[in-house]
C-alpha cells in the first residue's frame, strides 16, 4: 500500500521533484501541497532587552538564560518543497534582568503567542529559513528584587496592567535537519505600560522604554509520516536495483 501511495502520478495540487536513489537512476516523487501540525518546543532561551530609563541612556540589560521548556503547537502549509507558511500557538516565559547599583530586579511575563511567517529552503530535509511576525498576549506578570542575593521581595499579578495587553514581535531563524531550530525574536513595542498607576497613585514605569530581544533553541516535531514513508520507498527502490545487478 505504501508503494501505491508514494508511487502515484501527479494529481491536482502537487509539485514534482527528482531524487537520486542509486547511481545514474532517478525516480519521480510527488510533493503535495499539504497542511500538517506539530509541536514547537523551545528548550533553551537567552533573553535581554534594549532599555532606557530615567537617569540612564539606552543600554543592553544583563542576559537572562532559561532552560524551561516553552511548549506550543505549530501549523504548516507547504506550497512545494521549497516554500511554505507557518503559524501556531505557544506558551512563553520571557523577561529581562535590570540592575540598580547593588540591587537586581527580574521582570518577566507568561504569555500566549501567535506567530505567522514564511519558510523557504529545503523543506523536504528540514533545512530552511523562517521569518515573520506575530503577537503575544501576556497573562501573568512577575517581579522579583534583591540586594546581593539577600532577602528577596517578589510578587505576581494575573492579567496585569503593568504591561500592554498585546505585544507584537518579529522573528527570523533557521531550521536544521531533523527539526532543530535557532530563532531570534525582537519586540518593537514597550514591555511596560507607561500609564500604569499603582495603589499609591505613582506611575513607576514613566519614561521606561524596554524592548525584549530573545534567542532560542528548540525543536519542531511534525505529525507527518510523509518523509518516513519516502525514505522507506527509496530504500526499497535501492534494494530492487541492487538485486537486478546481481
Amino acid at each position: 500500500m505504501m508503494l501505491g501511495i508514494l508511487g502515484i502520478g501527479l494529481s491536482k495540487g502537487t509539485a514534482q521533484t527528482k531524487i537520486d536513489t542509486v547511481s545514474n537512476f532517478k525516480v519521480q516523487v510527488p510533493v503535495q501541497k499539504r497542511f500538517y501540525a506539530g509541536n514547537g518546543l523551545d528548550f533553551a532561551m537567552l533573553s535581554t532587552s534594549i532599555t532606557s530609563r530615567p537617569g540612564k541612556s539606552t543600554y543592553l540589560t544583563t542576559p537572562r538564560f532559561t532552560a524551561i521548556v516553552n511548549f506550543g503547537f505549530s501549523f504548516h502549509y507547504d506550497l512545494n518543497e521549497h516554500f511554505g507558511f507557518l503559524s501556531g500557538l505557544g506558551l512563553r516565559n520571557m523577561g529581562f534582568i535590570d540592575k540598580y547599583g547593588d540591587s537586581t530586579v527580574k521582570r518577566r511575563v507568561y504569555s500566549l503567542g501567535i506567530p505567522l511567517g514564511i519558510k523557504f529552503g529545503d523543506l523536504r530535509n528540514r533545512n530552511f529559513v523562517i521569518a515573520g511576525g506575530g503577537v503575544d498576549v501576556p497573562f501573568n506578570y512577575r517581579e522579583k528584587g534583591f540586594v546581593h542575593r539577600g532577602n528577596k521581595a517578589k510578587f505576581n499579578e494575573w492579567f496585569s496592567d503593568r504591561t500592554p495587553p498585546v505585544t507584537p514581535f518579529v522573528f527570523a531563524g533557521y531550521s536544521f535537519n531533523p527539526g532543530f531550530t535557532l530563532k531570534l525574536q525582537y519586540y518593537p513595542g514597550n514591555f511596560f505600560n507607561q500609564d500604569f498607576t499603582d495603589n499609591m497613585g505613582v506611575k513607576p514605569y514613566t519614561n521606561y522604554d524596554v524592548h525584549l530581544l530573545l534567542l532560542s533553541i528548540g525543536i519542531d516535531i511534525h505529525y507527518s509520516q510523509f518523509r518516513i514513508q519516502e525514505k522507506e520507498y527509496q530504500q526499497l527502490k535501492k534494494e530492487r536495483e541492487q538485486r537486478k545487478t546481481l
